[in-house]
Order: C-alpha cells, then structure tokens, then sequence
C-alpha cells in the first residue's frame, strides 16, 4: 500500500439485541449509502436507525456502522477524532477526497479495558446533498493469531462502502486511499486494423491487482466454510468495480475509433464480435498458485490472462459502450464467459429474466458459440454488477 497511518482510540457503543439477520448488502434508502460485507456477516444488533453492527461467523472481527447529521461535526476527520475524544482515546486521521467529497481513515487501537485490547481500522466520508456523515469501524483481538485475514475482512468492508450510485463504478474508499492517483501513462492496443492510442493511471494495474489478490484471500476463507455461490459473486463485482472507472479512458478512445473512424462500425452486434475477437487474441497464462485473475488494467499493457479477466474485461467495456453485459462463472466447468443482450440469435442464459447471449473469450467463435459439455446453464454461476440498492 502506498499509504499508513497509525490511530489509537476508544470506542464503545451499546446495541439492541437482534436475530441472526443476513448482512451480506445493508443499505439505506433514506440516506443513499450502501454496504456489500463479506457474507460471513451477520447483524448482530442495532440502536435506532443509525447504529448497527455486524460481526463475523468466521473469525472474530466486529463491525459498526455509525451515521451522523451534517451539523453534527465540520468534517469526516471530525467524526472519527470524536469517537476517540468521548472516550478519552487519541488519535491521528488521515483526510482526502473521495467522490470529491469529505473523506477520513485511519488504523485505530481500541482499548476497551485493560485486559481487552482490539485494533483495526475506521472511515467516514460525507454524504451528499448534506445528508451527513457515514462511518464504518472494524476490529478485532490484538492477540488473534489470524490477524491478516482480519484485517482483511475489515479493509474489504470499508472499500464496499457506497455513498451515491456512481461509487458503485469507481474504486472503493479505502483503495482510493492507499493507492492515490499518480498521472497519466500512454498505452497502445491493436483492435481490427486500427491502433487505439488510449491513457490509464500509472497506479491502476498495481491498484487493481492488489484488490484482487485481497478479495481472493476472502474468497478462498468462505469457501471452506460452504459460502462459495455469494462469495463468488462478490469477488467478481468487487473486482469489476474496481476496474471500471480505470478502463473508462480506454473504452471511449477505443468506441470514437471503431465507430466513427475510418470505416466505422454501426452494427451493434458486429461491434459487438469486434470486441470479442480482440478479446480471444490476448496472450493466454494462468496462475494457479494464486487468484488466477489478472489485473484487468494489466490486459491493455500485454499482460496475459485467463478466461476469468477477459471475461471481466470485455463486460466493463461493453457496458461502457452502452450494452448490458453479465458475467458467468463454473467451478464445474473451471471457466468464465462473457454476456452480452443483443440482437439475433445464438447460445445464451438469463439472469433475473434477462437473457444474455453468451461469448467466449478463449475460443476463436462468435457470440453465442458455446461448447457443447458446457452448456448445462445449471452449472453457471450469472453475475450482473447494476446496483441493487441504490
């Protein structure tokens, strides 16, 4: 990570009682902000409608999440700085800008008495339209052995943190944080006869593969424990997230040139096996000791990859090319599809009655070309990543 603070603090805050609620996404409408945890949680109490907490099924880690009126505190550094002084704590917060708006982290130590020290971290950013400040504090046992999947599942919780609908495409909170932006650097892609010219950040594949690599961790600790179907999901859209806003420069370079340059394209679904032609060209390479997905940013710089990233790939761009694209997965079948709704006829499955025709981004074949022992819709796993909740 590219940035580390350090915060000491006191917290306690008390919860009614509740039943074992499913917390995998929390969101309120009132407010527009929303949360994705890791589906180990659970809520485990609440006070009002501002305080709520969560806790791990898993291992022992304790979330709450706090909300406060604007006129409460100045800033989101506030916030936190008065969680630690009702409770004679101390501290130092980081602040920043993210979604252009009021943003503060830190690393907190919480010592709730002298035999029951937690530590983890905090972040609170401001709501739009005024409604406020949101805050997520995550910790656990200062003596837990597993401390780094702790951590882990704290720091992926913070980043799941929305605040309007477009945070939804844009990396989360606490990866903005670490991995600030650091300028622009050129790339060059070949895409049917044409070479597209196109910017990224210089911190993006970095960025990116880091939160891949830390969602695999949480990905790999649920399946062991019979959560892999969510789990999936949420690895999938938390990466593909992620990378949204990153690939955003390079897929409207790359629409102006296929279809309005020289010989443009205007056939959706021509543009369409465009894409996915270029896509099946990438170099192909697996990783097997570890995530096997590579760094979507990555792709464009001649990285190679597997079924999973191109698959990722090719939907962010679509989207951003206005097409409604999904994302299947198979643990039976070891692989990952792009889909795509378009006109005409071909291989496809549906998800939430939509149908979406299918592409393979491996196979030199035409959308809605699949093999026939991988045909069994039953055995895919369908991923959309619209927001549900906002």
């Amino acid at each position: 990570m590219k940035r580390l603070i350090f915060v000491f603090c006191c917290i306690f805050i008390s919860f009614t009682s509740l039943q074992n609620l499913s917390a995998i996404q929390f969101a309120s409408p009132t407010l527009n902000y929303s949360i994705n945890l890791p589906d180990d949680f659970q809520m485990t109490g609440s006070t009002g409608s501002n305080r709520y907490q969560f806790s791990s099924t898993i291992l022992p880690v304790e979330l709450l999440l706090c909300t406060y009126e604007k006129q409460e505190y100045e800033n989101s550094a506030a916030v936190l700085d008065s969680l630690v002084k009702q409770l004679y704590g101390s501290s130092r917060v980081a602040s920043f800008k993210w979604r252009n708006r009021d943003t503060a982290v830190a690393q907190i130590s919480l010592a709730f008495d002298k035999y029951s020290v937690r530590q983890g971290w905090a972040a609170s950013a401001e709501l739009p339209q005024n409604k406020g400040y949101v805050a997520l504090i995550g910790f656990y046992p200062e003596a837990e052995l597993d401390s780094s999947l702790c951590e882990t599942l704290i720091i992926s919780s913070i980043d799941s943190l929305t605040i309007d609908y477009g945070s939804n495409f844009e990396a989360g909170l606490f990866t903005a944080f670490a991995f600030p932006i650091e300028g622009e650097k050129q790339i060059s892609i070949n895409i049917a006869g044409k070479t597209i010219e196109s910017t990224m950040d210089k911190i993006d594949v970095e960025a990116n593969q880091y939160v891949i690599n830390r969602e695999f961790m949480i990905l790999a600790l649920e399946n062991k424990y019979g959560l892999g179907r969510e789990a999936c999901k949420r690895f999938y859209k938390t990466v593909y997230r992620d990378a949204y806003n990153r690939l955003k420069n390079f897929s409207f370079t790359l629409q102006n040139e296929l279809t309005f340059g020289e010989n443009p394209i205007k056939d959706r679904r021509e543009l369409a096996e465009v894409l996915l032609k270029w896509t099946q060209s990438l170099e192909y390479k697996r990783d097997l000791q570890g995530s096997d997905v590579t760094s979507l940013p990555a792709l464009l710089t001649g990285e190679g990859s597997d079924c999973d990233s191109r698959a990722l790939l090719l939907a962010i761009i679509l989207r951003q090319m206005n097409y409604r694209s999904a994302f299947f997965v198979s643990s039976v079948y070891s692989h990952a599809l792009v889909g795509a709704e378009l006109e005409g006829t071909g291989a496809a499955m549906e998800i939430n009655g939509k149908k979406y025709i299918i592409g393979e981004t491996t196979a030199a074949v035409k959308f809605g070309q699949i093999a026939a022992d991988m045909s069994n819709a039953s055995n895919w796993i369908g991923v959309t990543f619209e927001p549900e909740n906002q």
